[in-house]
């Protein structure tokens, strides 16, 4: 609770953020839903005639981005249940009961 406080804080005091947490986030979906408002409204297109690109970057740390996209957003902190991300691979692993 004092993370996803924290997070807000900063983001209030110090403006948008460059990367978002997406676990800090009460609501994630309307989050991406206004990241798809703010696509639509800059470059004049629908809402519903937008979906979602996604880009993994298991390169790098969170930490590490210091720049934002020129459109759309950068976040971490998303978990998954029943699989896990292998960066090796790059693909989802099935997590397998022990």
């Amino acid at each position: 609770m004092n993370d996803r406080i924290n997070f807000l804080k900063k983001w209030i005091e110090g403006g948008t953020p460059t990367v978002f947490w997406l676990s800090g986030l009460f609501f994630p979906q309307a989050f991406f839903t206004g990241c798809l408002q703010n696509y639509a409204r800059k470059h004049v297109i629908a809402i519903d005639e937008l979906d979602f690109d996604v880009k993994i970057y298991d390169d790098i740390s969170y930490n590490e981005v210091t720049e934002k996209p020129e459109d759309g957003c950068y976040t971490y902190g998303l978990y998954l249940e029943g699989a896990r991300w292998n960066s090796t691979t790059h693909y989802l692993d099935e997590s397998k009961p022990k």
